[in-house]
């Protein structure tokens, strides 16, 4: 026979595992963490098609470099390689730093 005591204890426990995925599920909100990488490739992606629009050109090659450590950030170099133009003049190969993230630890 069951007791009281542990009806009432089973009940709460019941109660708890109910409303923990609704706890759970308000979490994330609360502290979500930025998708820093996310945010750096639309920045890159704004960056080298401004730069691709602007010279008239194709894209031949884009790299990226490792992250390095700058202060507070970790950046990244780009470098860019477009399609030989109809002047010998013409650039071929830019390149320019980009944030891809903070060192600061999320907690």
């Amino acid at each position: 026979m069951i007791s009281r005591r542990s009806l009432i204890k089973n009940l709460f426990a019941l109660g708890v595992v109910a409303a923990l995925p609704l706890a759970v599920n308000a979490l994330p909100a609360a502290t979500a963490v930025p998708d820093e990488y996310g945010e750096f490739l639309e920045r890159l992606h704004t960056k080298v098609a401004a730069i691709v629009q602007r010279e008239g050109r194709g894209l031949r090659k884009i790299w990226i470099e490792p992250p390095r450590a700058s202060g507070a950030f970790y950046t990244r170099r780009v470098h860019i390689e477009l399609d030989a133009g109809p002047s010998l003049l013409d650039k071929l190969h830019f390149q320019f730093d980009e944030v891809s993230g903070s060192r600061l630890l999320w907690e």
